[in-house]
């Protein structure tokens, strides 16, 4: 019987939990890590592999963003992360995975994380076209306007791509992630573009895994730097112009079809 292992006069007299006594900071070259004392060994391993994952993400992106703040939130009991556009920064909570979802293999949870997080936070702050352009005038703020005529599934798919290219764990290496899409092949059920960017209780993980797997396919035929970097910039560059259309539009290079047409393929 569960409640009646141990009378409550057993417990502790010591907190589960230290309480808040202020928050501590850590930079590096482009990171400022923002923390409790209690997580200081979360952030000593992050902090050694911190400059890593930046020159993976930004040599990727063909985007540099000189300061990316990140808050280690050690008290959330749930595993995940989050970018905010405006201020911009990251939330990093530390506890591991316990589905195997995301890809359990994985030897530095954190470092998956951080590549994760770190590619939403380039994607909103790129330093090329013309909301770059714009915030030299109006403010860094403006970058962020960025990710308003992006899809979900362009986001989560090269943040999906990096947390499986640039560590040994990843969604890309999930037979649990990837059989939800087998199974909507199989079943000649699979959604179109068009609701590729949206997620539901009945679709879960839509963004990710269509991105994902767009985005794993694309690369693999086109080449990975210049696909991404170049994709990526020639998107952000001409998004002023016709917002929202740029992806629909954008066309395979080398086959010469639309996006569209590419995705039902």
């Amino acid at each position: 019987m569960l409640f009646a292992v141990a009378p409550l006069g057993a417990a502790s007299a010591e907190p589960v939990e230290p309480d808040f006594a202020g928050w501590k900071q850590v930079q590096t070259a482009h990171f400022t890590f923002i923390y409790e004392a209690r997580d200081a060994l979360a952030v000593d391993e992050l902090l050694s592999f911190a400059e890593e994952v930046y020159d993976d993400v930004t040599g990727l992106l063909g985007s540099h963003p000189s300061h990316i703040p990140v808050v280690v939130a050690g008290r959330q009991d749930l595993a995940n992360g989050y970018t905010t556009p405006a201020p911009p920064h990251i939330t990093l909570y530390l506890v591991p995975p316990s589905e195997p979802l995301i890809g359990l293999e994985s030897s530095q949870y954190l470092r998956l994380l951080l590549t994760h997080e770190l590619t939403h936070f380039v994607n909103f702050d790129y330093d090329k076209g013309m909301f770059a352009f714009l915030s030299g005038i109006f403010g860094p703020a403006v970058r962020d306007v960025n990710a308003a005529f992006l899809p979900t599934w362009f986001l989560e798919g090269i943040a999906t791509y990096t947390e499986t290219a640039f560590t040994d764990g990843g969604r890309g290496r999930s037979p649990f992630f990837e059989m939800e899409y087998r199974a909507l092949v199989y079943s000649s059920s699979f959604f179109p573009l068009s609701k590729a960017a949206y997620t539901s209780f009945f679709r879960r993980w839509t963004g990710t895994g269509s991105g994902a797997t767009c985005s794993s396919a694309t690369f693999s035929i086109t080449g990975e730097s210049k696909s991404i970097s170049g994709s990526t910039a020639n998107i952000q560059s001409s998004r002023f112009l016709a917002p929202g259309r740029q992806l629909n539009a954008r066309r395979d290079g080398r086959r010469g079809r639309s996006t569209k047409t590419w995705w039902e393929s």
